[in-house]
């Protein structure tokens, strides 16, 4: 079971440093919060202009 969870968290996280992420699933958000021993807000934050896929 804790291969899976760390293949699934690898892919997690792989996918969200390429910002080619459409949605996170909060039971990911919170697995990832659980392993690096972190509060919630630690993980997001609010952009009120994002860059846009170009990164302007």
């Amino acid at each position: 079971m804790q291969a899976l969870l760390q293949a699934a968290m690898t892919d997690a996280l792989s996918v969200l440093k390429t910002g080619k992420a459409r949605a996170v699933r909060l039971g990911t958000l919170d697995a990832l919060r659980r392993a690096l021993d972190g509060q919630h807000g630690d993980l997001l934050r609010w952009e009120d202009n994002p860059p846009g896929p170009d990164g302007t």
